[in-house]
């Protein structure tokens, strides 16, 4: 089916929901789920529903997988970034298109592929969009969307998690709360790291490999997730102030004005452990903390993954 037919054919379409994403836990699943499908029925296509809790997402991405199962064109998945990798990450090897739609707190990856943060918007985004194939990355062969990072984002998640919220703003302010405690008393990353058969082996406070370099004057995502090659940002410096403003850049897209930032691109990186020897390192992947072992191999995966886009995303529109 090409891009076309498929934009304009009726579609069997499966709305896969985690019911306890920030958006999702602010109102009724089913509503939210009626108000997701309309521009998807609107047009067609033939909707099955399904708002679940995120343990049992992976049932149902195994269910999704099954041969057995009549397969589906279309699987539009909902949630925050770590659900949407998990999920991804699952159905990678699904012959249905993908399409997502931002739930969680900060939608990085949604906001990558030029979705609206506002969630009837981005449903009929999806619905009306184009197939397009885009990159992903990979960190010892396990794919990401957005990206995979050390050091200091991986124990501000940690510190957040300990923080009770019950709202997207809650997680918001929980996470102000424990970016201050976690820069006062910053990790010192003992690892090299390998970029196109050059080492760097000096400590630092912060790595982040990000799918596609992050794009300026924004939040830290890409601009164009099709690049192919991955964004690498290292921070050396241990200052509680200059990691303030480390924090500050970054969610403003000043990143390239940092002086404490070294920023590079590559196909791929490897980090390895200095000094004391180590086979394993806590990470954050897409948000969620994830054990990894060393050598870490961290890979751009180009048109990996064929997924919904706007319309509007066109060049010739």
């Amino acid at each position: 089916m090409t891009t076309d037919t498929f934009a304009q054919a009726a579609r069997k379409v499966c709305i896969l929901l985690n019911e306890n994403a920030g958006t999702a836990r602010a109102q009724d699943s089913a509503e939210l789920g009626r108000l997701i499908a309309a521009p998807f029925e609107a047009r067609g296509d033939i909707v099955d529903i399904r708002a679940r809790p995120p343990k049992a997402l992976g049932e149902e991405t195994k269910r999704l997988n099954d041969p057995d199962e009549e397969p589906f064109d279309l699987i539009v998945l909902g949630g925050g970034d770590g659900t949407l990798s998990r999920c991804a990450h699952d159905l990678a090897k699904n012959s249905a298109t993908l399409g997502f739609l931002p739930l969680g707190t900060m939608n990085l990856f949604a906001r990558s592929l030029g979705l609206p943060t506002d969630i009837e918007a981005a449903a009929a985004a999806v619905a009306g969009g184009r197939a397009q194939k885009i990159d992903t990355g990979s960190v010892n062969g396990q794919m990401y969307l957005h990206h995979v990072s050390f050091g200091l984002h991986p124990r501000l998640v940690k510190q957040r998690e300990t923080m009770a919220h019950s709202s997207r703003m809650g997680k918001i302010l929980a996470g102000i709360k424990a970016f201050w405690l976690t820069v006062r008393a910053p990790s010192r990353l003992e690892l090299a790291l390998h970029l196109d058969d050059e080492k760097r082996a000096r400590p630092s406070s912060a790595i982040v490999v990000s799918n596609n370099p992050f794009g300026p004057g924004h939040m830290p995502y890409p601009d164009d997730v099709t690049s192919g090659k991955l964004g690498v940002y290292v921070s050396h410096s241990f200052d509680p102030p200059a990691l303030v403003r480390l924090g500050a850049d970054a969610m403003l897209g000043r990143l390239d004005e940092n002086p404490d930032i070294e920023a590079f691109l590559s196909d791929r990186a490897t980090l390895t452990a200095m000094g004391r020897k180590r086979s394993k390192i806590t990470a954050s992947i897409d948000g969620e903390l994830v054990k990894v072992s060393l050598p870490a191999r961290i890979e751009i995966l180009r048109g990996y993954l064929d997924v919904m886009v706007p319309a509007s995303d066109r060049p010739d529109a």
